[in-house]
């Protein structure tokens, strides 16, 4: 509550084994809208401040694929590929579905050029764009640096300039009119991956920034495996007012 500078517990609706992963503002009203993972499916939980209270979004079935990208473009939330069961195979997707706030309901969209679970995207100019994520079935596990962008206008998909680095679990930000990729995971392992890169409107091409500036650690040497998964958060204009004055 950035008028008196304080925090306060909210309802808690969320079972012990979802993993919170995405927090979103539509249209800038006071819904807040949550993306959870479990190790089957996602869910979409809608909270309303006013009445303390979460609801499912849309209809009550959630999506039978875990690993999903969450992206808003303040209009229409997305939900990007992930991974499910298909004949008893675990097997990624490159399905795509669109909530929208106004009616409470949800729709498919054009398909992505390829399946991605674990993927990080961002909107930009009122365009969707993803990348990275990785492939997982029966016989194959890959990390890739591709990356898309979707136009709603038309419905389609298409593929953009792939990343210098493949990773995922990973962040992509719009800041000031240009895409970041921060953070992630390289490889099986889950090694960390502590490059930045932009996208370069003008040459149309990724480009190395910089690297994360923390103190890397051995797994080997402190017996347990370090992670690092980048994140990014909307800050509200009288919190960031506070902090710079």
């Amino acid at each position: 509550m950035p008028s008196n500078n304080s925090w306060g517990a909210i309802q808690t609706r969320f079972e012990y084994n979802d993993q919170f992963s995405s927090l979103f503002v539509l249209n800038g009203d006071a819904t807040l809208y949550a993306l959870t993972n479990t190790e089957v499916e996602s869910f979409i939980f809608l909270y309303n401040p006013d009445k303390n209270i979460w609801k499912t979004g849309g209809d009550d079935d959630p999506f039978p694929r875990w690993g999903v990208c969450g992206v808003t473009d303040g209009h229409h939330l997305y939900i990007i590929g992930g991974t499910s069961v298909v004949d008893h195979t675990i097997k990624g997707t490159a399905k795509v579905k669109r909530y929208d706030p106004s009616a409470d309901s949800w729709e498919e969209v054009s398909d992505m050029n390829e399946r991605r679970n674990d993927a990080f995207g961002a909107a930009m100019n009122g365009k969707i764009y993803v990348a990275g994520g990785m492939q997982e079935d029966r016989e194959s596990w890959s990390v890739l640096n591709t990356s898309e962008v979707y136009n709603p206008s038309s419905n389609e998909w298409q593929l953009m300039p792939s990343l210098n680095v493949p990773r995922y679990y990973a962040s992509m930000v719009c800041y000031m009119g240009a895409l970041y990729v921060v953070g992630g995971l390289k490889d099986r392992s889950k090694s960390r991956e502590l490059s930045v890169e932009m996208f370069d409107t003008e040459t149309n091409e990724w480009k190395e920034k910089s690297n994360i500036p923390v103190k890397y650690e051995n797994g080997e040497k402190v017996k347990k495996t370090i992670h690092f998964k980048a994140c990014s958060a909307t800050i509200h204009k009288d919190v960031l007012w506070k902090s710079i004055q």
